[in-house]
């Protein structure tokens, strides 16, 4: 009788697993390049000093500046990563035998978000939490060519995160991970992500030395 029973709680147990529905999934972007390069008509030294009102009147704060390098670099503090790279989103949710599949979209790089799903193989509603911080740095260098000065933009993009997966009587697992690329060596990959500048922070950079100085040349 009890071999019975037991025989039965498997069966259901089973049955239960194949009448739940379960989506988790990745949308990863689509690939992208980024122009990051002009040609200005005007010398090295006030191209550097235009990029440098330009930070400031940002307030991103500078980091670096070699005159006889040609060389400026900037820090942007960013709350929010979405306005300047796409990591693609996720999505997931989960629905039971007689309900509808329910599910959430989140952008794969937002600083937090949680999503539902279930573990088949455990046959468990698992929450998956992940929380991500953000650093981007941007390098400029500028070179003396003929006619002017050649100013090249590279931001280097590092995104650091968290994921942490819940469930009911198991054992929480957190796993730590980091992307970093730059406008020039897309894509960065990591923590189940692909991610590539979108070029607004790099095009308003760009923007800004073109509407500042006459005879500006876009030279991707």
């Amino acid at each position: 009788m009890k071999l019975f029973l037991f025989t039965i709680y498997i069966l259901l147990i089973g049955l239960s697993a194949c009448s739940h529905k379960t989506m988790n999934s990745y949308n990863p972007p689509q690939p992208r390049q980024v122009a990051s390069g002009i040609i200005v008509q005007a010398d090295q030294a006030k191209v550097l000093s235009m990029i440098r009102n330009y930070a400031q009147s940002r307030f991103y704060v500078l980091d670096e500046t070699r005159a006889d390098k040609g060389l400026l670099s900037f820090s942007v503090g960013v709350s929010d990563i979405a306005q300047y790279v796409d990591c693609g989103s996720r999505t997931a949710g989960y629905g039971g035998r007689f309900s509808s599949l329910k599910t959430s979209t989140s952008q794969a790089a937002a600083e937090r978000y949680s999503l539902k799903y279930i573990d088949m193989e455990a046959n468990k509603v698992v929450t998956e939490a992940v929380e991500n911080g953000y650093n981007i740095k941007v390098g400029i260098i500028c070179t003396s060519v003929e006619g002017g000065t050649l100013v090249d933009v590279n931001a280097q993009y590092t995104i650091t995160g968290r994921k942490t997966i819940r469930a009911r009587f198991k054992r929480t697992i957190a796993t730590d991970y980091a992307v970093a690329f730059n406008s020039k060596t897309q894509p960065g990959v990591g923590g189940g992500m692909t991610c590539y500048s979108v070029g607004i922070l790099e095009k308003d950079v760009l923007d800004w030395i073109m509407l500042h100085i006459k005879g500006a040349e876009a030279n991707s």
